[in-house]
């Protein structure tokens, strides 16, 4: 009877020491399998067509129109919604600042507002990324994650990444 506890007590001993090999575990002690690679992400829009995305800073935000100047010294004066058709209001990410830079994409010969971007609150949060016709591209590495911009302004970053990751970035 004492050999087989004994039996028992190192066979229960060995299989307690071989516990987390080739597992990692992160600052939570949360295990994963490592038998594989890490995933490369890259959600990023195939740039089969020109980026149309025009950058520069606000001069006179009005209540339905702004003009935006580039560094270049082209102007754009751009109606927030749409006047033909269907009303419809450009999608705006961030607050409308005079001093803020920007990243906008136009409709109706450039004469309403598609998307705006404030670049200048984007960059409070992230620093590595790309815009592609508009859209966000958080780089990380070899990752990219084209995101959805849930919320913008001075305290708050919040994107939802077509891989399923959640972006939330905050500032005091």
């Amino acid at each position: 009877m004492k050999k087989v506890f004994m039996f028992a007590a190192v066979l229960f001993s060995l299989m307690l020491s071989s516990c987390g090999k080739g597992k990692s575990s992160d600052k939570q002690g949360n295990t994963d399998s490592i038998a594989a690679p890490a995933q490369i992400i890259d959600t990023a829009p195939q740039k089969s067509m020109p980026d149309s995305t025009v950058y520069g800073r606000s001069e006179g935000f009005g209540m339905s129109a702004f003009t935006l100047v580039t560094e270049d010294g082209r102007e754009f004066d751009i109606a927030l919604t749409s006047e033909t058709g269907e009303p419809r209001y450009g999608k705006i990410y961030g607050d409308r600042s005079d001093t803020a830079r920007y990243a906008m994409t136009t409709r109706h010969d450039n004469e309403e507002l598609d998307v705006l971007i404030n670049l200048s609150q984007l960059e409070k949060f992230i620093s590595n990324y790309e815009i592609y016709n508009c859209h966000v591209i958080i780089k990380d590495g070899r990752n990219r994650d084209w995101v959805e911009i849930e919320e913008l302004n001075d305290s708050i970053f919040r994107a939802k990444g077509k891989s399923g990751k959640n972006y939330e970035f905050r500032k005091q």
